[in-house]
């Protein structure tokens, strides 16, 4: 749900995405040891929705933002923010191929990581410790609930 909202999302027009803070626009990028640092000569919006820690997606400019596609688009981590540059860490060692970029804000990365480790929980049926009981945030695992749940994600992914 969370990428299906991102890709709707990249299909609004520039001044939209810029003006709400979701996306910056007409960037240089330059990767080097993992960190792509992104600059514009008239200096970076102020990114409301863009911040530290926060998953960012990197394209061409004039091209759409296809998020399962690293030849497009790649996704990275904003490590730095200011009115003058924007560090993104990330896994990948090239960049799509162009000159301008954007800058889109990407998936709620965190909240996959809290949903991968309730159903690790789930997946091995084992029962939530006493210092985290109660706050799994679903269910408790190894209950019918907890198995048709665990079964529909399956399904899903």
């Amino acid at each position: 749900a969370e990428k299906e909202s991102v890709s709707h999302r990249v299909r609004r027009g520039a001044h939209q995405l810029e003006s709400t803070g979701f996306a910056c626009f007409g960037l240089t990028a330059e990767l080097s040891n993992s960190k792509i640092t992104l600059t514009r000569p008239r200096g970076i919006p102020r990114l409301s929705e863009i911040s530290m820690g926060r998953t960012v997606l990197l394209t061409e400019e004039s091209t759409a933002v296809q998020i399962n596609d690293p030849s497009v688009t790649i996704s990275g981590e904003v490590d730095k923010l200011s009115d003058r540059l924007i560090v993104i860490t990330t896994t990948y060692d090239k960049l799509p191929a162009g000159r301008q970029y954007r800058l889109d804000l990407g998936p709620n990365m965190s909240t996959y990581e809290r949903i991968d480790r309730v159903l690790d929980l789930l997946q091995r049926c084992e029962k939530p410790s006493k210092k985290i009981k109660n706050r799994m945030g679903i269910v408790s695992p190894c209950t019918p609930l907890a198995d048709a749940l665990f079964m529909d994600v399956a399904e899903t992914s």
